[in-house]
């Protein structure tokens, strides 16, 4: 018997550590949270990210697919670049485009500073009108901007989520640590089943 791929991405089982809720569709979980795609950006003049794997996106692509459109956004960090002359030092800041293979749904972009969500401004002011305190991430890099931002979250007093098929690290190995970590310091996970 072959079942596709988006039937089994209906359901999705969410671990917490003190309780296990078994087969609960995706767009049931996400439907009192908010979604935020970190860093899915262009890495080269083709438009694709550098880190991810066409597997990783595609997980990334469905999880979007089931959420409601107005509880996603997306983040673009501002990379600064410093440039040395003969006559002058100076730093351009840099904000490329998020990969043309990402599904984008809404026009919810926002742009941070230093590798974490939440020195957004616009992001802030959209959490706090909007009234989510419950935040998804997925995207890239769990070993840095993953990490960084969820910590902020959870100081800042948000329920964060991870979905770890949906994150991209710089391997396994030292994504899932961080991913334990995290959840440590009271990150859930959500793992689709």
């Amino acid at each position: 018997m072959k079942i596709s791929y988006t039937a089994l991405s209906a359901f999705i089982v969410l671990f917490l550590s003190s309780n296990h809720i078994k087969a609960q569709s995706v767009d049931n979980i996400l439907k009192d949270k908010l979604l935020i795609v970190v860093h899915m950006q262009e890495y080269n003049d083709k438009g694709i990210t550098k880190e991810s794997s066409a597997d990783e996106l595609d997980h990334i692509n469905k999880i979007i697919k089931f959420a409601i459109p107005e509880h996603v956004a997306y983040t673009k960090a501002m990379h600064k670049i410093l440039n040395l002359t003969l006559k002058k030092v100076y730093v351009d800041k840099q904000i490329k485009d998020l990969d043309n293979r990402l599904d984008v749904i809404n026009e919810h972009v926002f742009v941070d500073h230093g590798g974490d969500i939440f020195s957004s401004a616009e992001l802030i002011d959209f959490l706090k009108e909007k009234n989510f305190t419950k935040i998804v991430i997925i995207g890239r890099v769990a070993e840095e901007c993953i990490k960084t931002s969820v910590k902020s979250g959870l100081k800042a007093g948000y329920e964060m989520y991870l979905i770890p098929e949906a994150i991209v690290g710089k391997s396994d190995k030292s994504k899932a640590r961080v991913i334990r970590k995290l959840k440590k310091k009271g990150a859930h996970e959500l793992v689709l089943g």
